[in-house]
């Protein structure tokens, strides 16, 4: 049996010689196979990491913005409460009202305080509605009504119809209230909401951008250790 090696240049007389030639073959394909290998292996870690980044960025943005949106409600608020003239307003209605962002068996729910007032505003009757926002609750219990949600219930079945109510109006649009005069468990749920929105979403950005870090060097590590 005769086989010509075209690497060594010279022509096999007897097995023996091909089967050594076979097991030689077969070890240096097996490494190389598996040095073919690192450069995916690299590339879907690096692809993973980048996007272990991106997640970092986007929270970190989103956080950036409802701290922003949370700091504009609190400087709004602080205009309703001093410079909005205040007027005690009779109670037509108050009542906890859930709603769905997204839809209505999924995406969480938002629970939020609706009160419609009767007051004088300039010598002129007026009925108007407020609305205070709660937390965004993504799991809640079927059966059960989160803390907050608990406390804003609360706060409406002790504003029964025709009690008196501390409420604050646009001088230049009087249809326009605000509930500043309240306590601040409502006045300032809607800034608070925002700004706890943001924390949440730093410390998110945080966790990402160290995760990412973590598998960057683990990363780097393996590499090292499969080329030694």
């Amino acid at each position: 049996m005769k086989l010509h090696c075209s690497r060594c240049n010279f022509v096999i007389h007897d097995i023996a010689c091909y089967r050594q030639l076979l097991a030689d073959w077969r070890r240096h394909g097996h490494d190389a196979a598996r040095r073919s290998m690192l450069p995916e292996n690299s590339s879907g870690s690096s692809a993973w990491i980048r996007g272990l980044f991106a997640l970092a960025v986007v929270a970190l943005l989103f956080g950036i913005g409802l701290q922003v949106e949370g700091l504009w409600r609190r400087h709004q608020e602080q205009i309703e409460s001093q410079e909005w003239p205040a007027v005690t307003a009779s109670v037509v209605g108050c009542f906890l009202a859930p709603y769905y962002p997204f839809q209505k068996n999924g995406g969480g729910v938002v629970y939020t305080v609706q009160c419609r007032f009767r007051y004088s505003a300039n010598g002129t009757e007026y009925e108007s509605m407020v609305e205070s926002v709660g937390y965004h609750h993504s799991f809640p219990h079927p059966n059960q009504l989160p803390e907050d949600a608990l406390q804003m219930e609360a706060w409406a079945k002790r504003h029964k119809k025709g009690s008196p109510q501390v409420i604050h109006y646009d001088p230049e649009s009087p249809q326009r209230i605000s509930l500043a005069g309240a306590d601040d468990q409502i006045s300032q749920i809607t800034s608070a909401v925002a700004l706890t929105g943001a924390k949440k979403a730093f410390i998110l950005s945080l966790a990402f951008l160290l995760l990412a870090l973590l598998a960057r060097t683990a990363a780097g590590w393996q590499k090292r250790t499969s080329r030694a």
